[in-house]
């Protein structure tokens, strides 16, 4: 089964960066890739791009923290491209409307999170059908996904599940490691969340 693939590598401008990217999306026939903190030039995006065989579009203007690639046989456009996120349309032959992606990077500052919050409540008030949410949310929705002796609920925690609740989205799952990244902070929920039409399409007919 075809997969995306969301890495927040803190920086793709080297020769190791690239071998590693190529490798997991081979051994996990990744059709779009999403790299957060790439933390190069734009102008190397394309070039990347090209290295990696995939198209590639990016929140440019809004910060450039989110670079998306994706294969050729993929049609994929900006909805809605913020400091914080990047929200696609892509349309599969195998669907009749298109899937709706919206990849986080969301900010290590809590009130700027709020504001993330606030972003994807509006935005799901305007869309219909499948819709899917992935990438660094910089908190967590259970303590049980990050490594800490504490083991009570943070407000980051709660605002997160609110916020999750709030535009109807379910967690739909991941593969890899549980615990994927340390900066000697708490930790952070990478995990992908999707809405109903989303997890009954992908459980149907997965792209």
């Amino acid at each position: 089964m075809d997969s995306i693939l969301v890495w927040n590598i803190r920086g793709i401008g080297n020769q190791r960066s690239i071998r590693t990217a190529t490798r997991l999306i081979n051994s996990h026939k990744s059709w779009i890739v999403v790299i957060l903190e790439p933390m190069i030039a734009d102008e190397k995006r394309v070039k990347t791009g090209l290295k990696l065989g995939f198209h590639s579009l990016s929140n440019v203007a809004e910060g450039d923290k989110i670079w998306l690639f994706y294969q050729n046989h993929i049609s994929a456009s900006i909805i809605v491209s913020s400091s914080q996120s990047l929200t696609l349309a892509v349309n599969f032959q195998q669907f009749t409307s298109p899937m709706y992606l919206t990849f986080v990077y969301a900010s290590c500052d809590r009130y700027r999170r709020t504001l993330l919050w606030q972003e994807l409540s509006v935005l799901s008030r305007s869309l219909q059908g499948m819709w899917a949410v992935s990438g660094d949310f910089n908190a967590v929705t259970d303590t049980s996904e990050r490594r800490s002796r504490s083991h009570q609920s943070s407000p980051s925690s709660e605002e997160l599940v609110a916020a999750i609740n709030d535009v109807g989205l379910m967690d739909v799952g991941f593969v890899g490691p549980r615990f994927t990244w340390c900066n000697n902070q708490a930790g952070a929920s990478k995990r992908p969340f999707g809405s109903e039409a989303f997890q009954i399409s992908a459980d149907v007919n997965p792209p």
